[in-house]
């Protein structure tokens, strides 16, 4: 432990280094709903935007609806 001003912290190592870099789609893609223009995000993994798309449900990373 080392002292802050008064106060004591605790120093630790972040734990985000294991974690795999997102995936990313091809940049540029437009939603496929007939007259819909939004341009989705490159981690979008769907062919839609949230507007057109089905709801997901995901606990933990888990697709379970």
């Amino acid at each position: 432990m080392r002292e802050a001003s008064g106060q004591e912290a605790i120093g630790g190592m972040s734990c985000t280094s294991w974690q795999r870099a997102p995936r990313a789609q091809r940049k540029g893609r437009v939603c496929r709903e007939p007259g819909c223009t939004t341009i989705l995000s490159i981690y979008n993994e769907s062919d839609r935007c949230a507007r057109h798309d089905n709801p997901v449900i995901r606990i933990r990373g888990v697709h379970i609806a």
